[in-house]
């Protein structure tokens, strides 16, 4: 999102809104985007906190990684490791 203040929203059902970007972070390449939906049936979902996180906990991870190339992305498993760094070049 850069250094928007809003954004585009786009669901799977192709409807769209504007949302009001609330924070970034460039190096897990993550933004958190608030979206308000006059459609009754758009539901927000219920994020959990990572620092009640416990080995072994199922956990499912919904996203869109790389931009639109794997978009809708959903997938599951369970939390294997705490507080691992993952090294990253931005610039690239």
């Amino acid at each position: 999102v850069g250094n928007k203040d809003k954004q585009k929203i786009t669901f799977g059902n192709n409807k769209s809104v504007q949302g009001k970007v609330i924070g970034t972070d460039k190096w897990s390449d993550i933004a958190v985007i608030k979206a308000k939906s006059a459609d009754d049936s758009v539901k927000a979902i219920t994020t959990g906190n990572s620092n009640h996180l416990v080995l072994g906990e199922p956990i499912i991870v919904v996203g869109n990684p790389l931009g639109v190339d794997f978009k809708e992305s959903v997938s599951d498993g369970i939390v294997s490791g705490l507080d691992r760094h993952v090294p990253v070049d931005i610039d690239k």
